[in-house]
């Protein structure tokens, strides 16, 4: 069994482990944009870091790999 798939039975466990895979995303998103050289506004750097959807998040880091700017990835 992955961990990645696993559903903790506790939040005092499931929370973090869910919190730290949400915060990894928003790294890797904005990471990536760096590393392309696009510049990410205040607003977009926000709106990463306020989002808890994984699929959403997931689809983000799909979308940097590929956008010309930073508020593309909402489109």
């Amino acid at each position: 069994m992955a961990v990645r798939d696993y559903e903790f039975r506790t939040e005092l466990i499931g929370r973090p482990f869910r919190e730290g895979r949400i915060e990894g995303r928003a790294e890797a998103i904005l990471g990536v944009l760096d590393a392309r050289g696009i510049a990410v506004s205040n607003e977009a750097r926000e709106r990463v870091n306020a989002s808890s959807d994984l699929d959403e998040l997931d689809r983000w880091v799909r979308r940097a790999a590929k956008v010309d700017s930073a508020e593309d990835l909402f489109l």
